[in-house]
């Protein structure tokens, strides 16, 4: 599967360089913002994987409870991986950087995220 990941990354990267560079165009070292795909992976009897689609903008809604744990599990790793966390949100409100974000108390960010 890995396999099938980083291939297809390396086919689509001029593309998503593209959508990126002309929507944050003042963005030079690439630090703005993130994209997060879905990728559709089947496995066949033989256990040899088939991608389906990639998801440009993948839903997080939850259908039942192994959906939403498999989903805050993604987000949660996804935030571990920006290196972005409550205690650094708090911080940065702290310091009045409310210009760039909206004002929401990092709890409710927190909880928001954990919830879903």
């Amino acid at each position: 599967m890995q396999d099938i990941i980083v291939k297809t990354l390396c086919s689509i990267q001029p593309s998503l360089s593209h959508y990126y560079r002309s929507s944050q165009p003042e963005d030079i070292t690439n630090s703005m913002c993130f994209e997060l795909l879905g990728f559709d992976i089947m496995l066949d009897s033989n256990l040899k994987p088939w991608l389906i689609e990639v998801n440009h903008a993948p839903s997080f809604a939850t259908d039942s409870p192994l959906d939403k744990k498999l989903k805050k599990n993604v987000l949660r790793e996804t935030f571990i991986l920006l290196n972005i966390g409550y205690r650094k949100r708090v911080k940065y409100y702290a310091r009045g950087n409310r210009g760039r974000l909206r004002a929401s108390s990092g709890r409710n960010f927190r909880d928001n995220i954990m919830e879903r």
